[in-house]
């Protein structure tokens, strides 16, 4: 047996072992056995692509795109080649996404799954009329793609022609089907855009209806979560000599989703020191290693059980070493995943460098916002009037605390200071930093660097207030309103 078939012949088995782990909890162990098979360089497309889902799912994003660029795809076919593009843009590598989507489109033109990935790489990179024209080639193609409507709908200026298309074929599919969740949003998106509120908002109704359908939520344990880890993280918990910490480091950008976070990074994004790297779960799967267990969020009961027993060094340790790599020599870089805000006394604890800029917007403005935002599998709460209001004041009370035991280490951010008085505002985030403001800060960045966030459509061009869209809908709107009226934390 050569070198090249021996190693084909033990790399069959370590694949299998990394996904029969991860299947039957042992994270640790699956996460080993992925690396290994790494280190054996598969070159096939199925052993490839089964090691790169394994590696996104246990994020290792530099491995991944590391696989990726050492291998020859030329005799993929078109559906492995968009598989590999996707995940290659999950794990931040948005130039070589487009790179490998280009080579799917010159194999199949006529690929509807090809224009669509191609509209929402581009629609990531900033190139929003080619995004447009891409995604309706896709529905030429492909006209009951509910993706694409999905996109669509985040693009705006759909025809009158395409909205009663939309209408025909939300009547056509099943209520509670993941192609109604799609092209009710999308609906809701489009009518909203043209002034129809009425019809908007019974689409939403739909949408969220058939998201919650669909979900796996228990929202009662969702906040009680919550309070456990404000219970756990006391202030000697949280205590380290920040003071004594290196200078540069990570900047956590945190808050509800629809805060601004993505608005914020791309403007610091602006300032020689500081890379931006987007939304990442490079410290959850640090707790992930540490607890041997994989959750969908930033962390669950079982790592809240168990992090007293944590190594914390160790996690900011294998954190350090495993981000380097993406921070492009910068001395400071910010991970803007907003729900790491549930684990800010962790990552304080790992990281007494790391630095925390807390986005703070009008609650009736966030949670409308979160209402009407199709989320991938997180944020189960935000599908629901009462549920969000509820988890908004959890949220709030969770900041509260971190400010408490962590004085000093938060700078709040309001969003509408920022989009009103970017300089004042940026100058002040800038003096929490450590570092000098530069006027290359207040052009948004999103033409330089690529944004895969919920917010990609909405960071381009001038900074700019969002509005009370919650507005149109505030009698629909009573339940939330009326809650938020109630809270006595204030926004």
């Amino acid at each position: 047996m050569n070198i090249v078939s021996g190693a084909r012949a033990m790399l069959e088995p370590l694949l299998r072992k990394a996904l029969d782990d991860l299947q039957a909890g042992r994270y640790r162990s699956g996460h080993s056995h992925a690396l290994s098979a790494l280190r054996l360089a598969p070159t096939q497309a199925k052993p490839v692509l089964e090691l790169l889902r394994l590696l996104n799912f246990v994020c290792e994003p530099d491995a991944a795109l590391t696989l990726l660029r050492d291998t020859e795809i030329g005799a993929w076919t078109t559906t492995a080649v968009l598989e590999a593009a996707m995940i290659a843009s999950n794990c931040g590598g948005h130039v070589l996404a487009e790179r490998l989507c280009a080579n799917a489109l010159a194999q199949d033109p006529e690929s509807a799954l090809a224009h669509y990935i191609d509209a929402t790489l581009s629609l990531f990179a900033g190139r929003t009329e080619y995004a447009r024209q891409a995604i309706e080639r896709a529905l030429a193609r492909a006209p009951a793609m509910s993706q694409a409507w999905w996109v669509l709908s985040q693009l705006g200026g759909a025809t009158s022609d395409q909205i009663a298309q939309l209408r025909l074929l939300l009547k056509s599919v099943p209520r509670n089907s993941s192609d109604a969740i799609q092209l009710s949003f999308a609906a809701h998106h489009l009518l909203h855009e043209q002034g129809d509120h009425a019809d908007a908002w019974h689409a939403l109704e739909r949408g969220c209806a058939a998201k919650r359908a669909q979900l796996r939520y228990e929202h009662a344990a969702e906040i009680a979560l919550l309070e456990r880890i404000a219970a756990q993280c006391a202030a000697r918990f949280c205590r380290t000599n920040a003071h004594a910490a290196p200078r540069g480091g990570p900047v956590f950008i945190i808050g509800m989703h629809r805060s601004g976070t993505t608005l914020l990074e791309q403007l610091l994004a602006g300032h020689s020191q500081i890379e931006p790297l987007g939304e990442t779960y490079r410290f959850a799967a640090q707790l992930r290693l540490a607890a041997d267990h994989h959750c969908a969020g930033v962390l669950d009961a079982h790592i809240a059980q168990h992090a007293a027993q944590f190594d914390f060094g160790a996690i900011g340790a294998g954190y350090l070493a495993g981000v380097l790599g993406a921070t492009q020599g910068k001395a400071y870089w910010t991970e803007k995943l907003p729900s790491n805000f549930v684990a800010l006394g962790y990552i304080a604890k790992a990281l007494p460098q790391a630095k925390f800029l807390h986005l703070v917007r009008d609650p009736r403005d966030l949670c409308f916002s979160n209402l009407r935002m199709l989320f991938s599998n997180v944020n189960g709460y935000s599908y629901e009037q009462l549920q969000l209001s509820e988890f908004h004041r959890a949220y709030r009370g969770l900041m509260r605390h971190w400010h408490t035991v962590l004085p000093g280490r938060i700078c709040d951010v309001a969003y509408a200071q920022l989009a009103a008085e970017p300089a004042t505002t940026l100058r002040r985030v800038c003096m929490h930093l450590g570092v000098e403001f530069e006027p290359s800060m207040l052009t948004p960045a999103a033409s330089r660097h690529s944004v895969s966030s919920a917010s990609a459509a909405q960071v381009r061009g001038r900074i700019r207030p969002s509005g009370a869209q919650w507005q149109y809908y505030e009698t629909q709107l009573q339940p939330l309103l009326q809650r938020l009226a109630a809270s006595t934390i204030a926004p």
